[in-house]
């Protein structure tokens, strides 16, 4: 979803698009696709731990954006709830 925002020219600090960017930012480090097949087994296990984490942590608020960007681009209304903000205090 980050990087589809020059694709939809969407502004850079667009607010139902900044929650992609910032869980990309914390994510890009992880290996996913075909970059783990270079990676040793066990170093896997342990990044695929991170992962499992990073998932559970960003879950509801990955999904809250979703749902906003469904509803500005589609012909759905966001709920009032899909716009309670990640904070990092959180």
């Amino acid at each position: 979803m980050a990087s589809l925002r020059s694709r939809a020219e969407i502004d850079d600090f667009d607010p139902d698009f900044l929650p992609f960017v910032g869980i990309d930012s914390e994510t890009d480090s992880f290996p996913i696709g075909n970059v783990r097949r270079y990676w040793a087994k066990e170093s896997l296990f342990f990044q695929d731990i991170k992962i499992a984490a990073a998932e559970a942590h960003f879950r509801e608020y990955a999904l809250s954006a979703c749902r906003r960007t469904v509803a500005r681009f589609g012909n759905e209304k966001p709920l009032p709830e899909d716009y309670n903000y990640y904070t990092p205090e959180e």
